[in-house]
């Protein structure tokens, strides 16, 4: 990762920022004495962030009632945090949980590829490697 492709993933880092924005604005405007949970709201922020940056998908952390990829990463970190806590694990994560995000990438790169999308993302940088190395 180079500052270049950084700089590239910008515009959608900003979108994601002006979505957590716009989420907020929204809910104190029907609630000007509400109270957020930082953790949560900065949660879907990271996860529409890395949505986009990474698969180049909206997470719709923000305006989904039921947000997927966000309950989805929410169980990765509980895996993970699993896997942290005990001494011998069989598995860093469960096998749904890392079929789900294996099964995502496939997909995206797929899609990438019948559709000829081009985006500057991780996602596209991680093709572009792969293709010049010619790795499978």
């Amino acid at each position: 990762m180079t500052t270049v492709k950084l700089k590239a993933m910008y515009p959608l880092i900003l979108d994601g920022a002006k979505n957590f924005s716009t989420f907020i604005k929204k809910e104190i405007e029907q609630d000007n004495s509400k109270v957020f949970d930082a953790r949560d709201i900065c949660a879907r922020y990271t996860c529409d962030t890395i949505c986009s940056t990474t698969f180049g998908t909206d997470a719709q952390s923000f305006t989904s009632s039921d947000p997927f990829f966000y309950k989805k990463g929410r169980e990765l970190i509980t895996g993970i945090k699993n896997y942290l806590t005990s001494l011998f694990p069989d598995r860093m994560l469960p096998t749904d949980i890392a079929e789900f995000f294996v099964q995502i990438a496939i997909n995206a790169i797929k899609v990438r590829k019948e559709s000829k999308i081009k985006q500057d993302d991780f996602l596209s940088y991680t093709i572009a490697i792969k293709e010049k190395k010619e790795m499978s």
